[in-house]
């Protein structure tokens, strides 16, 4: 397994998904990665990671997954890592006033992420003013099941409405959550 900052530089090699990146004309996992990055955020058509490729955008999951995988395919240590944070319009502008609508301070969001030898990479652009989200619990999942990701949330979002008494009722939670996530979408 290659191990520390140097998998950006390590060539493509010949794996079916080093291939597709490859028919991209990218050459290197850093090159692949930045693509994956550059992709705007939108849910893809099929339920397979892998249609990144071909629909040209993704969600923190899909990407990610797909990064981890190419990761993987290609010998280097990664990880898909789902954490859990809460979103308020206080760290996140474009949400403040959705939240308010549905008369809530902030939402318990999952965010994924990739760990790659050690380091915790990002390709979605999502901060905190600036700075990586901090996620108050976070657990590893498999990159091909990501409802796995929806599953974590769920019970989460469950149990955080309960430790704080909220009265809203968990699909309206839900549809809160979604309603900011567009509102990130547009912004």
């Amino acid at each position: 397994m290659t191990s520390g900052a140097n998998w950006r530089e390590q060539p493509l090699g010949g794996g079916e998904l080093a291939q597709a990146f490859g028919a991209e004309g990218l050459a290197t996992l850093g090159e692949a990665a930045g693509w994956i990055e550059a992709l705007p955020y939108g849910q893809i058509g099929a339920r397979d990671h892998r249609a990144v490729i071909t629909e040209k955008r993704g969600t923190c999951s899909s990407k990610h997954a797909l990064l981890v995988e190419l990761l993987r395919e290609e010998g280097v240590d990664a990880d898909l890592v789902v954490g859990l944070f809460e979103m308020s319009g206080a760290h996140f502008k474009a949400v403040a006033p959705v939240l308010e609508a549905h008369g809530l301070e902030a939402v318990l969001e999952a965010h994924c992420v990739a760990d790659v030898a050690g380091e915790r990479v990002d390709f979605t652009g999502l901060s905190v003013k600036g700075k990586p989200i901090f996620f108050m619990t976070e657990e590893r999942v498999d990159p091909r099941a990501l409802d796995e990701k929806a599953m974590i949330h769920r019970r989460a979002l469950r149990q955080w409405r309960l430790d704080r008494g909220i009265a809203t009722p968990f699909e309206a939670l839900w549809r809160a959550r979604e309603d900011c996530i567009a509102a990130l979408g547009e912004g």
